[in-house]
């Protein structure tokens, strides 16, 4: 069984620069103001010093060791780009040609979104080691997605109203023509008269 250490930039650091003291000499030495001695001048990024647990994940015959938030449900939780890089997301699974295939999953990543809805997200985290190639599609599932794939242009393209088929999609807030759009329009100004 072979022992992978990951660790996340989350450590002690010496030198004064990275730490965040000092700020008027860092200042003198970029050139840059006072109130922007924090920004990024090329070095390695501190992520925030939060309480961070080591963690031991088997990964089929290897282990993951790594620093975790905690755990959630028994599992556990990674920040926004703290999850190891054995851990993959559904979706990057897929993006990869993988499918987790009923595997369980073996930590969490939870993340808050920005504005305008501060929404906590939690995604699942599996093995990329253990995880399957996803299947090839067969003829026939290839013929029935093409099949579906037609008949939703064209329920797209089909008016409400006269129920004709058009050469474009029709707005999907009216359902409807343009030719009965008009009409519908003409009628409640006459109406309005």
């Amino acid at each position: 069984m072979t022992v992978r250490l990951i660790f996340s930039a989350v450590s002690a650091v010496s030198d004064p620069d990275l730490r965040g003291s000092n700020r008027q000499e860092r200042s003198a030495q970029t050139g840059t103001p006072h109130h922007h001695a924090g920004s990024y001048t090329g070095r390695p990024l501190m992520l925030r010093s939060r309480k961070q647990n080591v963690v031991h994940i088997a990964d089929g015959d290897t282990t993951l060791v790594a620093l975790a938030r905690g755990t959630r449900d028994g599992l556990p939780v990674f920040g926004w780009g703290e999850a190891p890089a054995g851990l993959l997301t559904t979706t990057q699974l897929r993006a990869a040609g993988l499918s987790p295939a009923g595997l369980d999953p073996l930590a969490l990543l939870v993340f808050r979104h920005r504005k305008p809805y501060a929404r906590l997200t939690v995604a699942e985290l599996y093995s990329a080691v253990a995880a399957a190639a996803r299947p090839e599609p067969t003829e026939a599932q290839r013929v029935a997605r093409l099949r579906n794939l037609e008949y939703a242009q064209r329920a797209l393209r089909t008016c409400v109203d006269c129920a004709q088929e058009k050469d474009y999609r029709v707005p999907t807030s009216t359902r409807q023509c343009w030719s009965c759009l008009e009409i519908e329009m003409a009628n409640a100004v006459e109406v309005a008269a």
